[in-house]
């Protein structure tokens, strides 16, 4: 089992999921021919949330992070 020992872990793990998770899902849009309007419609769908929820994670860290800290780049 993975430790994460300190809140830059946990945002780091969490940008790491939600990135990974982004990719597959763009993955499965490309290779999706075929499919009807409301598959293409759920995905893309998908692929805004997580993409906001990347935002959101990216926005608080400006707001809140006053120390100017590296360590995530």
């Amino acid at each position: 089992m993975k430790e994460l020992t300190s809140a830059r872990g946990w945002e780091y793990a969490y940008r790491k999921r939600m990135e990974d998770k982004l990719a597959r899902c763009r993955q499965t849009l490309e290779q999706g021919e075929g499919r009807d309007a409301s598959w293409f419609n759920f995905l893309c769908g998908q692929i805004r949330g997580i993409s906001e929820a990347i935002d959101d994670l990216d926005e608080t860290q400006r707001e809140y992070r006053l120390d100017e800290d590296a360590d995530l780049r």
